[in-house]
C-alpha cells in the first residue's frame, strides 16, 4: 500500500467514525453533533507522527462535519498532560485525546501518582493508526544484521546508546525490553 492509499483509508475510516457520532449523537438527543469545533489534544509536540496524522485527517474532517476542527498540542508527561486536558473539558463529546496507548498501559505503573484513573476517565473511541519500530544503526557501526548488533552490543558493554520519544512512551519501553 502506498503512503497515498494509507492516508486515503485514514481520512474515509476517521470520515466514518465522525458520522457514526453524528448519528449516535444525534439519536441520544435532540442537538445535531457536533455543536461546536472539534478538538483534538494530541499528546505530543507539533511535528510529531501523532500531529502530522491529525493535520492530515483537519481540512477532510472539518469540511465533513461543517465544524472547525482545533488541533491542540499537549506534550509532556508520556500523554498525562494531554490526558488531563481531555477529561478537564468533560464529556462533551467534542474533545477528544490523539496519544498512543502508553497512557492507559504504561503510565500508570510508571508513575507514582496520576491526577486521574485512564481505566475509570478515558473511553476507546478509535485506532487512528498503527506505527512500526524500527531498530536503525549509523552506517559506519560495523554490525550489519540483528545477530551481529547483539553480538557487538554484548562485546561493547557501556559503548552504545540510543533515542527514544522520551520516557515511558513505546520507543523507550522498547529499547529498554531490548537491552
Amino acid at each position: 500500500m502506498t503512503s497515498s492509499q494509507a492516508m486515503n483509508f485514514l481520512v474515509r475510516r476517521t470520515l466514518v467514525m465522525a458520522i457514526f457520532f453524528a448519528a449516535a449523537g444525534s439519536a441520544s438527543s435532540q442537538s445535531v453533533w457536533p455543536s461546536k469545533p472539534v478538538r483534538f489534544i494530541v499528546a505530543y509536540p507539533p511535528g510529531g507522527l501523532a500531529d502530522a496524522l491529525i493535520r492530515q485527517l483537519q481540512q477532510p474532517l472539518t469540511e465533513a462535519l461543517a465544524q472547525p476542527i482545533v488541533v491542540d498540542n499537549r506534550s509532556g508527561a508520556n500523554g498525562n498532560l494531554a490526558a488531563e486536558a481531555t477529561i478537564a473539558a468533560g464529556a462533551d463529546g467534542h474533545t477528544f485525546l490523539v496519544a498512543q496507548t502508553a497512557v492507559q498501559s504504561i503510565n500508570p505503573s510508571m508513575f507514582r501518582k496520576m491526577s486521574f484513573d485512564p481505566a475509570k476517565s478515558l473511553v476507546h473511541v478509535a485506532l487512528l493508526a498503527n506505527s512500526q519500530l524500527y531498530l536503525v544503526t549509523r552506517p559506519t557501526l560495523p554490525p550489519t544484521t540483528l545477530k551481529e548488533f547483539v553480538e557487538y552490543a554484548q562485546a561493547n558493554p557501556g559503548k552504545l546508546s540510543y533515542g527514544s520519544a522520551g520516557s515511558g512512551s513505546t520507543p523507550h519501553m522498547a529499547g529498554e525490553l531490548f537491552k
